[in-house]
């Protein structure tokens, strides 16, 4: 269906940062910028709303979320240990080319940011993460873990500039991304449950000491 479409497409917007917290969602100019009518985007964002990715008071567009540093902080600590187990699964049964496939990627990500491509960063990490989630063969928690990347992918952009500029300074043994790599390749599971907690605790703390402590707007 023509929907279930466009839910995957803003699914995937969400999760990869292409909506700010707090920005509208508007049916009408969403339907004329993926050319289709006003009643999939309906029935998408809908159904977007059901999901807890959206929100909306009454007679008003829907809009993405804004979070508190306790509510983005709760959120961000259930993907930790989702995601951690997953990157753990991964470990011990990933492939050579799901392997070739993570690194293609991770030269994709250094590309985007040599070139100040915010988006195609943004894009890359969530490509370069649900490569390797997709590894561990757990439909069930790949799927919650999309649900809560849906939440917090728009707070991805507040980490532009300052802290992904401090990130890619490390020295190369500390960059996250070939780590994973590296503990995936060895089989290291408890290795690859730390880095991939470590990916979201550490720049999620860093997000929400820029927010107000309660919900902004409440």
């Amino acid at each position: 269906m023509l929907s279930d479409r466009v839910y995957q497409q803003l699914r995937l917007g969400l999760m990869s940062g292409e909506f700010g917290p707090g920005e509208r969602v508007s049916a009408r100019p969403l339907a004329a910028q993926l050319g289709v009518s006003l009643t999939p985007v309906r029935e998408a964002l809908q159904r977007l709303l059901a999901d807890g990715a959206l929100t909306a008071r009454a007679h008003a567009s829907p809009t993405v979320p804004l979070f508190g540093r306790a509510e983005l902080m709760e959120v961000a600590r259930l993907r930790a240990l989702i995601e951690g187990e997953l990157a753990a699964a991964a470990a011990a049964r990933i492939t050579p080319n799901q392997l070739k496939r993570l690194e293609q990627l991770d030269a994709v990500i250094s590309r985007a940011y040599q070139q100040n491509d915010r988006k195609a960063d943004m894009a890359g990490l969530h490509r370069f993460s649900f490569a390797v989630y997709e590894a561990a063969g757990r439909p069930l928690w790949l799927e919650i873990a999309s649900r809560l990347w849906m939440r917090t992918g728009p707070y991805l952009n507040l980490l532009y500039p300052d802290f992904m500029n401090a990130a890619r300074k490390r020295a190369p043994e500390e960059q996250l991304r070939p780590r994973l790599i590296h503990a995936l390749a060895t089989q290291d599971g408890a290795e690859a449950r730390a880095i991939a907690t470590n990916g979201i605790l550490g720049p999620f703390t860093y997000v929400a000491g820029l927010l107000d402590p309660g919900r902004p707007g409440s």
